[in-house]
């Protein structure tokens, strides 16, 4: 066991490996990323001889090569509900440790009481323990995720050693592209359609589709000419517009007459009567 005093010099070497991965230089990234694993590397090793370092933690910082992917996912999922666990008890100490400063700044607590120093203590050894937990494990992924960029940039490093200092050219692909095609349901996905589709057919385009297609043929005014039609169908307008005015005068000459027979007011002919 240590002394909480000499918990928090503990990270010295997790936030200088912290610090150095955020050195934006992509000439000297591997340097960097070489350096920041040592770092990191450093760190839990100390904290491995005190002993304080979780036992899922210590597997993976310790494996060599890759795991599958589905026991990767499973040492992830492993390694989130620890993240989880470890920020609640986090929390809880840290009100703790809040709460009994208060009480003893207002007298509620004696400060001067040996017991309550001890605990007050403990509190903060607690809470400094949960950090470092914390680091390490953020640690070790970033030891994970250094590793596997270095090894990338190794691998950069070893191409353009062998074409002369630059990156080869991606070679260029000689074969005929493929034409645009359209996949057309087969029988069976279209008769389950049919059978877990509605009841009712379904719209074949939406309302802005057929407008536009009415508009294409000709059949509707386009936006900002509401008032203007076609010139076939405004010669037809017309045309109609005259029809109806004829008719309507015709109408109305039967009526007059119907209303008026002849000779009607030529009272015993005695005005149209010849000498």
């Amino acid at each position: 066991m240590i002394l909480f005093n000499s918990d928090r010099y503990l990270l010295l070497d997790y936030y200088i490996g912290q610090l150095t991965l955020k050195i934006t230089n992509a000439e000297f990234r591997l340097r960097y990323l070489r350096t920041a694993i040592d770092c990191f590397g450093s760190f839990i090793d100390k904290a491995e001889e005190l002993g304080i370092v979780p036992k899922e933690d210590i597997e993976s910082y310790h494996r060599e090569g890759k795991l599958k992917p589905e026991l990767k996912r499973e040492e992830k999922i492993n390694r989130a509900k620890r993240e989880k666990e470890t920020e609640a008890r986090l929390k809880q100490y840290l009100m703790r440790v809040i709460k009994r400063k208060q009480d003893r700044e207002s007298g509620v607590l004696n400060s001067d009481s040996k017991s309550e120093v001890e605990e007050d203590d403990e509190d903060e050894r607690k809470l400094e323990l949960t950090y470092i937990e914390i680091a390490i494990r953020k640690a070790v992924e970033e030891i994970e995720a250094c590793k596997e960029e270095s090894s990338m940039l190794e691998q950069i490093e070893k191409m353009k050693l062998d074409h002369g200092g630059k990156l080869p050219k991606e070679p260029q692909n000689d074969l005929p592209r493929f034409q645009n095609f359209v996949m057309l349901p087969n029988d069976r996905s279209r008769l389950k359609g049919k059978v877990f589709g509605p009841s009712y057919p379904l719209p074949t385009m939406t309302v802005e589709e057929w407008g536009e297609q009415q508009m294409a043929l000709g059949n509707i005014p386009a936006p900002g000419s509401v008032n203007q039609l076609p010139k076939e169908q405004e010669k037809d307008y017309d045309r109609d517009e005259d029809d109806d005015r004829k008719t309507m005068k015709d109408r109305s000459w039967d009526d007059w007459k119907d209303d008026h027979p002849s000779g009607d007011g030529n009272k015993n002919d005695n005005y149209f009567r010849r000498g």
